[in-house]
């Protein structure tokens, strides 16, 4: 039982690079020799890794000891460990983008509605309808006569304050895709 490979390719996308070999027992048994003796180095070894700019196209977020130390004994006393942390946190959200975006293709692709993971749910939310406002001074008109303006100074609450806008004040464009997001699962 099992597979007969008489061929393996090392294939790497990034750089466009492929390197194969055929397999014979005494290759197999000298790979596994030496696999073992990796792996021990690996396990053996002081490996230490820095937060770097390199974070941000790592393919090993999910296996890295950064990822589970990630806000362990952390303080910031000075401007070098002020930037140490800032940096970390750069090398975490881009690494963060990166495997969101891949959750989100895969849950796309799939058709999936939303994953439970650890007490949060991950699923989109409603598509939020855009507003823009097309003629500022007509808003502010309509504001300033409304029973409590001041609820709509800062603009927050566009979707509140098109009921009372002109049509012409104003523009509406539906969002084509929902944003997804964490959320705790006890929030629902």
């Amino acid at each position: 039982m099992g597979y007969n490979i008489g061929r393996i390719e090392w294939v790497s996308l990034s750089a466009g690079a492929s390197f194969s070999k055929e397999i014979t027992k005494e290759n197999l048994e000298e790979a596994g020799i030496n696999l073992y003796a990796w792996i021990n180095q690996i396990l053996q070894s002081d490996f230490s890794p820095e937060a770097g700019d390199h974070c941000s196209y790592c393919l090993y977020h999910s296996l890295c000891p950064l990822m589970e130390k990630l806000g362990e004994d952390l303080t910031i006393s000075d401007s070098d460990s002020l930037k140490n942390t800032l940096q970390k946190t750069v090398a975490f959200q881009e690494g963060a983008k990166k495997m969101k975006k891949l959750a989100d293709e895969f849950i796309d692709r799939e058709g999936i509605g939303k994953v439970e993971i650890n007490g949060y749910e991950y699923a989109s939310d409603e598509a939020p309808t855009q507003i823009r406002l097309l003629d500022r001074e007509a808003a502010l008109d309509t504001v300033v006569g409304l029973p409590d303006p001041f609820k709509f100074i800062t603009f927050r609450n566009l979707s509140e304050l098109v009921d009372y806008l002109p049509e012409e004040a104003y523009e509406k464009k539906e969002k084509l895709k929902p944003v997804r997001r964490f959320r705790r699962a006890a929030d629902r």
